[in-house]
């Protein structure tokens, strides 16, 4: 819930709940068969992923069946996303967050009753690229360990306690998330905040060129590991995918 709001914050292709629970009331079948959905055909891009045992034939079959299906509107027959143009999608900016600025965002939880305080801490990096891409991952490497260690093993200031790099909409930042049900909301921040300029900065003043070296061995190991699994296979498919709608495709891995 705390990254899906940092999302949200910044992002201003979110659209939220409550302004949207008032538009269903006007929605009639006759209205959504004869206006909205026509529209609405006429204007969305369809993006199909393929992969597994089917063939280019196959695939090329199921194309010409969606588009059957969807009657006269007007698909590609482009099947590979990374030399389509995504000139006419909707532009999705990102809110460029002012350096040394804080911004905080309260969200209360819909039950009452929770006990529970969901708390995470953003910074914002930069524009998406795979430079700026590995420096966040890379930190989340240095920093995950050492992060759980103090706050959840040694401090037990939340139950879950976790950090990583943050991808919206093309641009890369970095997350603290700490879930407590025994700390405050002001607590939890000021020890992440603790920890970042104690033992965190300590740690990076005393790594040493082996340390660091063993993390690169460990990002790069992860990255080059197989997937284990078909759903898991599409998730870094369409992952790529998404990228290429905000990128160079030459930079995409």
């Amino acid at each position: 819930a705390a990254a899906s709001a940092a999302s949200e914050t910044t992002a201003d292709a979110n659209y939220p709940t409550v302004p949207l629970s008032v538009s269903p009331p006007a929605l009639t079948v006759k209205r959504l068969q004869e206006v909205l959905l026509p529209s609405l055909l006429r204007s969305f891009e369809t993006t199909m992923l393929v992969h597994g045992n089917a063939s280019p034939e196959e695939t090329a079959q199921m194309t010409c069946s969606f588009k059957n299906a969807m009657g006269s509107l007007a698909l590609s027959d482009q099947l590979d996303p990374s030399t389509s143009t995504s000139s006419s999608l909707p532009r999705q900016e990102v809110l460029q967050l002012v350096k040394g600025d804080s911004i905080v965002v309260t969200v209360d939880a819909e039950d009452e009753t929770q006990k529970n305080n969901a708390v995470e801490m953003y910074w914002q990096i930069g524009e998406d690229s795979r430079t700026v891409r590995l420096l966040g991952d890379m930190l989340e490497q240095v920093m995950e360990e050492a992060l759980f260690d103090e706050l959840r093993t040694k401090q037990q200031v939340g139950y879950s306690v976790s950090c990583g790099s943050r991808w919206t909409s093309g641009v890369v930042g970095f997350g603290i998330t700490v879930v407590s049900a025994t700390h405050t909301v002001e607590d939890v921040m000021d020890r992440v905040e603790a920890f970042l300029s104690g033992a965190f900065r300590g740690e990076l003043m005393s790594m040493t060129s082996e340390d660091f070296r063993d993390h690169c061995v460990a990002v790069a190991a992860q990255k080059l590991e197989r997937a284990r699994s078909l759903q898991e296979e599409s998730l870094e498919f369409w992952d790529a995918v998404t990228r290429v709608k905000h990128e160079d495709k030459e930079d995409v891995d």
